[in-house]
């Protein structure tokens, strides 16, 4: 192979490879944008079918673990002693809060919640 023929094949590889790289990245994009497009749909219709399944499911949880909390802080009184309605109240306040806070951040998609630091 003489070097005339030698430096013409390696040129036809240095195109060949450019080209390759080209017509890889641009497909590479085009694909990450209809993945993106796509993965955004499927996230737009999960998401309301999420939500309308959260909000009721935290709610049912609260209903069960408050009344379990309020038990258990009545549980430390000694027989013959009056609740401790101050402790309980307090409890229950801050239960609710939660609870309310949750309720008006389960719509929020989790990576906003995650970002914002509230989940």
């Amino acid at each position: 192979m003489s070097p005339d023929e030698y430096t013409a094949l390696e040129k036809n590889l240095l195109e060949f490879i450019v080209t390759w790289g080209q017509k890889r990245t641009a497909r590479g994009a085009a694909r990450l944008v209809v993945e993106l497009v796509f993965e955004q749909a499927v996230d737009t219709v999960t998401f309301s079918l999420s939500n309308v399944l959260r909000m009721p499911y935290k709610a049912l949880k609260a209903t069960i673990k408050i009344p379990y909390k309020v038990n258990k802080v009545n549980s430390y009184t000694m027989p013959g002693q009056d609740k401790p309605y101050k402790a309980i109240y307090a409890m229950l306040g801050k239960k609710l809060r939660q609870l309310g806070f949750d309720l008006i951040t389960a719509p929020v998609p989790g990576a906003i919640k995650f970002a914002v630091g509230g989940g």
